[in-house]
């Protein structure tokens, strides 16, 4: 697929780029659409196509490109030249990454009933950003989930209404990942016999994980609507619980905001095999 895609966008010879987004500039926009002067030349790039081909491959391996995607996908009714561009560099991260691997663990242990039980709880990470999007101030909610810790899946997508915190947002993001992930898969794990722990959602947030210990809203966040406190009650329950985790150890980050290169290489590298890429790049022995 990333060499049909490559090909047909002149690209196979292009320096390959190190990370699915351009650093500079502000995010993208509805002020970067389509003019009527650029409107016929943008039309001509297969824009939609593209961001489906390449949506394809992000939900089933390429997790490194989910937020850039998300974002991109915003614009598919009329991409502007800027939008084309970050899509053009999308695609040339995905040529320079298109051997890597997701990680998945052996495990050695014994395979009676209780270890294996206890091999197979669920854990998630989740992270949001602050009004990221400059089209509606929405902010980005981003999760991964992990069986016996390994990735089983991802997702990054654009929150449904502004938060006027971090802690708000970030109560969101929670809200999202249970309501989405943890109370299904849960579930399908509950009835093939392999009963759930209280399921931990790692957070990098104080403000949210302290909120989810307390069963009211308390008084900085009355402002949240009744749907917002979902959360505690699933911790009061016993069904999950929040634990802080440092924010260069959230792989969830991945899929909020663009960073950096150091940190971006440092959290994919906890998730994506990359062994294959480097042998491939390491010149032949005469």
């Amino acid at each position: 697929m990333v060499e049909e895609i490559t090909k047909e966008m002149n690209l196979t010879g292009a320096r390959d780029e190190h990370l699915p987004y351009p650093m500079d500039g502000p995010n993208l926009s509805k002020m970067d659409n389509s003019t009527e002067d650029n409107k016929a030349e943008c039309d001509k790039f297969p824009y939609r196509r593209v961001v489906g081909q390449l949506m394809y491959g992000m939900v089933h391996t390429m997790v490194c490109i989910m937020y850039a995607l998300n974002v991109l996908s915003r614009y598919c009714n009329s991409p502007g030249p800027r939008h084309i561009a970050h899509l053009l560099h999308l695609l040339k991260y995905v040529k320079y990454a298109k051997q890597d691997r997701l990680k998945f663990h052996t495990y050695e242990g014994p395979t009676d009933l209780a270890s294996m039980t206890e091999q197979l709880q669920l854990r998630f990470q989740c992270d949001a950003d602050l009004g990221g999007n400059l089209d509606n101030d929405h902010s980005q909610t981003s999760y991964l989930g992990y069986l016996g810790g390994d990735l089983i899946c991802w997702c990054s997508t654009d929150q449904g209404s502004v938060s006027t915190s971090t802690a708000e947002s970030e109560i969101k993001a929670a809200n999202h990942v249970l309501k989405s992930e943890v109370i299904p898969c849960r579930g399908i794990m509950n009835g093939m016999g392999w009963k759930q722990k209280p399921t931990v959602i790692e957070e990098d947030n104080s403000a949210c994980v302290a909120a989810s210990k307390v069963t009211h809203l308390t008084r900085n966040l009355r402002h949240l609507s009744l749907g917002e406190s979902y959360f505690k009650e699933k911790v009061a329950d016993g069904t999950c619980v929040l634990e802080k985790i440092e924010s260069r150890f959230n792989n969830s980050d991945l899929g909020t905001k663009r960073i950096g290169l150091p940190l971006f290489i440092s959290l994919t590298s906890q998730l994506v095999d990359r062994s294959i890429r480097k042998n491939l790049a390491k010149p032949k022995s005469k």
